[in-house]
């Protein structure tokens, strides 16, 4: 299956650090990925939570081998690889991919950070990575949608700190949070698939909403 992108899409991208392509999976799969995340006991009985600074969490599963699970197949699916391979320019090999979902009124946030700033010490020297962001329910600013901060992909690897057991952020003696909230673009959605590669920053607000936020992250 060729790339669903257009030439224009792949040049935004490489300027803005992110594209959204619409339909890449269709409500009848992505209700069978919802469905996967909260029936399938090998990724219930796997998950764990990740606190923020506030004494909020977020539960996380994440893998590193797309196995043979409804999972495994969409990192795999013709239509992931070749449009992934038509942003980066090369083939491309699945590096890791995540599922994260906020409860309602208790979900915690994501702090700002960037994924090479610490998959580079997993040995991905170069920055040729990227993400897929499949919104598994409705998203926006109440249940804390990710926000990207556009065109921070150009300032090059990052140095992070630690701020929780189980979270880093990006160093704050290199950014002020004013320029951040006046660059950063929020993620509402549903049925839009945000790619953006390893280097550009991204954040999650906590969720404070009544209704609860997942979405599936296939990394590579």
């Amino acid at each position: 299956m060729p790339s669903m992108l257009s030439r224009k899409d792949v040049a935004r991208y490489d300027e803005d650090g992110y594209i959204f392509v619409r339909g890449l999976f269709d409500a009848e799969e992505t209700d069978l990925l919802r469905r996967a995340m909260e029936e399938d006991p090998a990724i219930r009985d796997h998950s764990l939570l990740r606190a923020d600074q506030e004494g909020g969490a977020t539960r996380i599963s994440l893998w590193n081998r797309a196995g043979d699970s409804v999972y495994g197949l969409a990192a795999r699916t013709p239509r992931v690889v070749d449009t992934a391979e038509a942003l980066i320019g090369e083939p491309v090999y699945h590096f890791q991919s995540k599922l994260t979902a906020k409860e309602p009124r208790v979900g915690g946030a994501w702090e700002w950070h960037q994924d090479y700033g610490y998959w580079y010490y997993n040995g991905c020297l170069e920055p040729k990575m990227l993400s897929f962001m499949i919104a598994l329910d409705h998203t926006d600013a109440e249940n804390g949608c990710l926000k990207l901060l556009k065109g921070s992909h150009k300032l090059g690897r990052l140095d992070h700190v630690q701020i929780t057991p189980g979270q880093n952020t990006t160093d704050p003696d290199v950014w002020t949070g004013g320029a951040l909230q006046e660059k950063s673009v929020k993620l509402e959605y549903l049925g839009l698939a945000p790619m953006y590669p390893a280097s550009e920053w991204s954040s999650c607000a906590p969720g404070h909403h009544g209704y609860k936020r997942a979405f599936d992250l296939i990394s590579g």
